[in-house]
């Protein structure tokens, strides 16, 4: 319930996010980074409800541990639990904390002479 709440409040802020000047393109980005783990999470409660549907079985912790169906609901609450703020701080972000650093070098590149080698390292122990 809470991811599906704060999934809801993050739909709510991208369309704001639209509305206002801006990019739009971060709003949509986070808005997808906002439904990676909700859509994880009900890919893996529709799956359990199928197979349940399918061939009725008793439950056993064996079968909640290792089912993947299972594992997939609880590979989508960690998913939301790690992407819903991400997402959250895509939102509130300005252009110039999502724009790429400059990875310009400080000092010049020296290229090494034409027929320099690098010294050869002697191998120690048996040859």
């Amino acid at each position: 319930m809470l991811a599906a709440r704060s999934f809801a409040e993050l739909v709510i802020a991208a369309r704001r996010a639209e509305a206002s000047p801006g990019d739009p393109f971060v709003s949509r980005r986070a808005a997808v980074v906002a439904a990676i783990g909700p859509l994880v999470f009900t890919t893996g409660f529709a799956w359990t409800l199928l197979g349940l549907l399918l061939t009725p079985v008793d439950f056993y912790w064996r079968t909640i541990l290792f089912d993947p169906a299972h594992q997939l609901m609880v590979a989508g609450t960690l998913i939301s639990i790690i992407c819903l703020p991400v997402a959250k701080e895509m939102l509130e972000s300005t252009a110039a904390d999502l724009s790429a650093p400059d990875f310009a070098p400080s000092e010049p590149v020296v290229a090494p002479r034409p027929g320099h080698r690098r010294p050869r390292r002697h191998r120690r122990g048996p040859a």
